[in-house]
């Protein structure tokens, strides 16, 4: 699955994780980067990204309003929900302290904005 341009050839992407990736180890790169044009990572790797998640439950307090409820009711039952969902996420004994200290912060500065 390799990316294409609107001509049908072959579209290879830079930016400056890749290129830093590359210069660091060839192999990481194509692991990480390479490998069908998408690269493959442990999802443990990976951190959650904020943004997506944090809208996707603003929808959801959105939809309840929509849907009749409080306004207040449907934003505290979309904040407890994401807390339900993402707190194990980040307390996750296998992740570094200092890493898990960050996560944690940053979802709830993400639930409050819910």
């Amino acid at each position: 699955m390799i990316s294409k341009n609107g001509e049908g050839l072959p579209l290879y992407t830079f930016d400056r994780s890749r290129l830093e990736c590359a210069g660091e180890c060839q192999r990481k790169y194509y692991w990480a980067y390479g490998f069908l044009s998408i690269g493959i990572t442990k999802v443990r790797d990976l951190q959650p990204y904020w943004p997506f998640i944090t809208g996707r439950y603003i929808h959801e307090g959105i939809e309840g309003v929509i849907l009749g409820k409080n306004a207040k009711e449907a934003a505290e039952l979309a904040a407890k929900q994401y807390y339900a969902e993402y707190w194990p996420v980040v307390s996750d004994p296998e992740i570094q302290p200092e890493l898990m200290a960050k996560l944690q912060f940053e979802l709830n500065q993400e639930i409050d904005l819910v």
